[in-house]
């Protein structure tokens, strides 16, 4: 009867010791607020590059066909590297991954002040962007790895709802503060705060790198086979990828679209583009102090939810304000998949694959 009710207990995912405390004690823990502080600050900087960016590509090349070879520019680097990042997160240090990273971003928010002065501005835009899309594959992957590797397993759905809300108020906060700096003290200070909020993020790093090498120092000499292998062994791995990145980019190609084809004004477009992001910050703040961590049953449900909200969008897309709601609801059932598959990958996947996994 008792091996009975542990199992049943099992199957319902619940943590040992459920407490809401738990994500008030992760905050106060040095290493791990260093470290969510550090993904935050790197959100904020990381999205007011990427806008201030493309706004240089479009000043300075006078058309929105340079702003297309920007894009390129940014994401082919991105994919072309996403294999080997993974692998190079698997054989090596990753805090010490993490601080490099971090701190090449930083240069890339710089390198176009370099065209204010030098022949060739667009040259170094573009070499600007090529520099963050390579660092991006590093950077996404060792960070998710260091959590994996600093994080207590029944800790990890608070700590990753955590990350989330950190990066869902940047991604409302970054291009925010690009704009007011590029409306008032210019171009030049918006890229220097960002590259100041970079570097920042680089040296909440530091105090990680005598933790986190103990704990990679036996991957050093890891084998780069073996990942199909073990991705057909493990089906659920690549099923949880795919739905915890895939709502994601619907949610940003729903709220793009569906009021330009409903002919939606630009305040419409904004507010659906504002709407998910603010649904998934209240969500992941009530995960974040949640008692429990979500099993399988309330995946499916979340999916099940998502798919129903997005529908009722695409219905009601001419009608503003009901799509502007079903898409905040939306958010909110995206980011509970997505935060709580990603938590269940850092449980489940073995330390020595976690960089391949999560660089996918």
């Amino acid at each position: 009867m008792a091996s009975m009710a542990i199992t049943s207990t099992a199957s319902l995912n619940l943590p040992t010791a459920p407490s809401w405390w738990t994500g008030v004690r992760l905050l106060k823990e040095r290493r791990t607020s260093a470290l969510i502080g550090s993904n935050t600050l790197t959100a904020v900087g990381g999205g007011m590059q990427m806008l201030l960016h493309g706004w240089l590509a479009v000043s300075w090349g006078h058309s929105p066909f340079f702003l297309g070879i920007y894009a390129v520019a940014r994401l082919a680097p991105k994919i072309l590297l996403t294999v080997p990042a993974g692998i190079v997160c698997d054989r090596f240090p990753r805090a010490r991954i993490l601080l490099a990273a971090r701190a090449g971003y930083a240069i890339a928010s710089l390198l176009p002040l370099v065209g204010l002065v030098a022949p060739a501005p667009m040259a170094w835009l573009l070499a600007a962007a090529v520099l963050a899309g390579a660092i991006h594959a590093f950077d996404l992957s060792s960070a998710r790895c260091v959590m994996g590797d600093m994080i207590d397993p029944e800790d990890m759905h608070a700590a990753v709802a955590l990350n989330r809300v950190g990066s869902h108020i940047a991604s409302l906060a970054g291009p925010a503060v690009a704009f007011v700096l590029i409306s008032g003290p210019g171009t030049v200070a918006a890229l220097s705060v960002s590259a100041a909020l970079l570097l920042g993020a680089s040296l909440a790093v530091l105090p990680l790198r005598s933790i986190v090498p103990a704990a990679c120092d036996g991957r050093l000499n890891a084998a780069t086979g073996g990942f199909f292998r073990y991705l057909r062994s493990s089906p659920i791995t690549l099923i949880l990828v795919l739905a915890g990145v895939a709502p994601a980019f619907i949610d940003k190609s729903v709220a793009l679209l569906l009021p330009s084809v409903s002919g939606g004004g630009g305040g419409t477009v904004s507010m659906a583009l504002i709407a998910p992001e603010v649904g998934a910050l209240v969500a992941m703040c009530a995960l974040a102090v949640a008692p429990v961590r979500l099993g399988s049953n309330a995946l499916i449900a979340a999916a099940v939810l998502y798919a129903l909200f997005i529908s009722v969008a695409s219905m009601n897309s001419h009608e503003a304000e009901a799509l502007v709601i079903t898409l905040g609801l939306a958010g909110m059932a995206s980011a509970a998949l997505s935060a709580t598959t990603h938590a269940r990958l850092q449980r489940t996947v073995p330390s020595e694959m976690r960089g391949r996994v999560f660089a996918m």
